[in-house]
């Protein structure tokens, strides 16, 4: 058998995303903006090395992100910061009033010697914030031991704790920071600080978070070699995310590239009953409406979903306002306004970027490739140096474009010619004719192109001719210059741009290239070709003889039904279909995947010790019937800890814990039932791989065997 065909029993490890709420608190993150040396920014975050028991990847928290949450934290007195600035340095303790009324404070303990207080610059060293950082005598670890909060609420502890190493002096350090949990569990986090020029460019942050429901006991930098911390923050257990506001829009503010169906959403205020949208293109109505003056953009009032369909389609290249106030007609604060998100749709027509041009005749290095490379071009305002244009020898002259493949044309903007000696001598193209083709050997004339229009020869030139291409179908563009705008005895132009109608699917989903790909997976495309009626699907592993799996009227296939193998990759595209349209098929860009070498059965990284995450909810053993059945999963039962176990592990942090007594029973077991059915003769499956370890309790009596659907399969 196989053992790349198989199917696996295993643990991994799920990073969970941490949500942001944006505040103002001047603490961690408040850096010069320059990165000169003796800048004091951060540049860079720790990466996970390794873990130990109930921890891992997720328990690490990158710079950004806890810039925020502390923030926030602090406006709620649950979060703070040492920095050094305040006398809070007690000894070889670190003293922290935090909060916004600063009524709380807590104590870190320094367990290794003397931490001294550095100066603001010396050589080349800088505190992240304020004049101080913290700074030892000698090359060992800085071990802090975070203690115990004063003047808290009863429980309250440190579940976040950050910190930032200094680069120092151009100093190779590779750091590793470690922080241990109340648990018991730990996990490491490691640094490259080559110390390579130009100095002080690798200052490192450091952020850890404990697991659910514990706390961070203590925090140990090995920085193998002299350095410097500074800006010790946390974030306790009071903190919370709630918010009255709506947030997380869909689009994200700021967005472009809409599509003009698109369906807005987003995340409720936590005690919002129901919302008020405003929605339109001026900026001013929608921040200034209300529904006793609704200026036109109150489009939906007092509705309960948290999404919105504009009626009918947007227009091309608009730019939209819209805003969500929260309603809650028993809360006297009610309602909350929100703030004005934006977002811009999708243009009529894309750029071609794929070009090459050649042209008749070149004179000197102002070769042809000038004409699209935006070579002169500021802001799409050109200059006036001929280096940065095209120029033939004579006229007249000829210069071709070819496309990767073929567009449905839109329009051709053209530079002309905008040497400061154009308004005199005239170089820049006058009488045109533009032709098209989709093979380069056979040619369509474009009617109605008239005269281009004249530079100025000046500087900050733009564009000022614009040719419809009318939507034909073409790779190959070809412009002759019959005659130019004054007596030059040479053509020159200076810059060209092709916009086309994308009438092909775009954004695979998966990317091109991924790996570790279900094989049930639904191919989408997350934007349908311009004129598409339908869409036929391509799909194989011989990416030059493709077969049609189906097609459909939506944007995703099912490949369930292709029952694809595991460990190869399958090449796909999508072509677009209308036959109302010439022509009536768009041929798709190829895009490809790599199945996954093993299907997860169950990973034991989704359980907690919480409501709807218990393991014993999935795992069904005897608590409720321990004369047939005595078996009991947990860590440890006997004391009422049903929660996985986190010590003795295969892979990852978790795993299934079963604890056997068969003194009144004939058999312990734990079973899960899958709904829907899951088919194990699918995508080539040849191997079950169950890994798992015997207890010290176990006698070696009986024999150890999994069931799949009653049929006994002895290890």
């Amino acid at each position: 058998m196989s053992s790349k065909r198989s199917l696996l029993i295993t643990l991994c490890v799920v990073v969970v995303p941490v949500g942001i709420v944006h505040a103002v608190f001047n603490t961690v993150g408040e850096y010069d903006v320059d990165n000169a040396p003796h800048h004091n920014q951060v540049d860079q975050s720790g990466l996970y090395d390794s873990h130990e028991g109930n921890a891992g990847p997720e328990n690490l928290v990158e710079f950004e992100v806890f810039k925020e949450l502390v923030a926030a934290a602090f406006l709620i007195d649950a979060g703070g910061v040492i920095d050094l600035e305040d006398g809070s340095l007690d000894g070889q303790d670190m003293i922290g009033n935090f909060g916004l009324q600063g009524t709380k404070s807590l104590t870190i303990s320094n367990a290794t010697g003397v931490i001294n207080v550095g100066s603001s610059v010396k050589n080349e060293r800088r505190a992240i914030s304020g004049s101080n950082r913290f700074a030892k005598s000698g090359t060992s670890e800085f071990v802090f031991d975070i203690g115990a909060i004063t003047g808290g609420t009863p429980g309250e502890r440190v579940t976040y704790v950050a910190a930032t190493m200094l680069d120092r002096d151009g100093t190779a350090l590779n750091p590793t920071v470690t922080a241990t949990f109340s648990g018991g569990g730990t996990v490491t986090a490691s640094a490259v600080m080559s110390g390579a020029l130009p100095v002080n460019d690798q200052d490192t942050f450091f952020g850890f978070v404990a697991p659910p429901g514990e706390s961070i006991v203590n925090v140990t930098f090995t920085p193998n070699g002299y350095t410097n911390t500074d800006d010790i923050a946390f974030i306790t257990s009071e903190f919370s995310l709630r918010s009255p506001n709506a947030s997380k829009p869909f689009p994200e503010s700021g967005a472009t590239d809409v599509s003009r169906d698109v369906m807005l959403h987003w995340t409720p205020g936590d005690d919002a009953e129901t919302h008020d949208l405003y929605f339109g293109t001026d900026e001013t109505a929608v921040a200034q409406a209300s529904p006793v003056n609704p200026l036109g953009v109150l489009v939906s009032g007092n509705q309960e979903p948290s999404t919105y369909v504009p009626a009918g389609r947007l227009d091309f290249g608009a730019t939209y306002y819209w805003r969500v106030d929260e309603i809650n007609d028993l809360d006297p604060n009610s309602p909350w306004q929100g703030a004005v998100w934006s977002f811009m749709v999708e243009p009529v027509a894309l750029p071609i970027i794929d070009i090459t041009a050649t042209a008749s005749s070149t004179f000197g290095e102002s070769g042809p490739e000038r004409t699209i490379d935006g070579s002169g071009l500021a802001d799409d305002l050109h200059g006036t140096s001929v280096d940065d244009m095209w120029l033939s020898t004579s006229v007249p002259a000829t210069i071709e474009y070819a496309f990767d493949r073929a567009y449905k044309l839109h329009e051709l903007w053209i530079w002309n010619s905008n040497q400061l000696i154009e308004s005199f001598v005239g170089f820049g193209g006058k009488d045109v004719v533009i032709e098209h083709s989709l093979d380069g050997e056979n040619w369509t004339l474009l009617d109605g192109v008239g005269p281009l229009a004249r530079a100025p020869g000046a500087k900050g030139y733009a564009h000022n001719s614009t040719i419809d291409l009318g939507g034909a179908t073409a790779q190959h563009v070809r412009v002759t210059i019959n005659s130019v705008q004054g007596f030059a005895p040479q053509a020159s132009l200076s810059e060209v741009r092709f916009f086309y109608i994308p009438v092909n699917a775009t954004r695979p989903n998966p990317e091109t290239g991924a790996t570790d790909v279900a094989p049930d997976v639904t191919l989408s495309w997350g934007r349908d070709g311009r004129e598409a009626a339908s869409h036929d699907v391509y799909v194989g592993t011989d990416a030059d003889n493709l077969s049609l799996a189906g097609s459909v009227s939506e944007s995703s296939f099912d490949t369930s039904a292709l029952d694809l193998g595991l460990g190869q990759t399958y090449s796909w595209r999508v072509d677009e279909v209308n036959e109302a349209m010439d022509p009536s098929t768009w041929m798709g860009d190829l895009w490809s995947f790599t199945t996954v070498d093993a299907i997860i059965v169950d990973d034991m990284e989704g359980y907690a010790d919480a409501e709807f995450l218990e393991i014993w909810a999935t795992w069904i053993d005897g608590f409720n019937d321990p004369a047939n059945n005595g078996g009991l999963v947990g860590a440890n039962p006997g004391i009422g800890d049903f929660s996985p176990e986190s010590t003795v592990v295969h892979d990852g942090s978790q795993s299934l814990p079963l604890h056997f007594d068969n003194s009144a029973a004939s058999v312990s077991e734990a079973t899960r039932t899958f709904d829907p059915t899951q088919d194990w003769t699918r995508s080539g499956i040849q191997t079950l791989v169950l890994s798992f370890s015997r207890g010290a309790e176990n006698t070696g009596k009986g024999r150890l065997y999994v069931k799949v659907n009653d049929t006994k399969v002895f290890y």
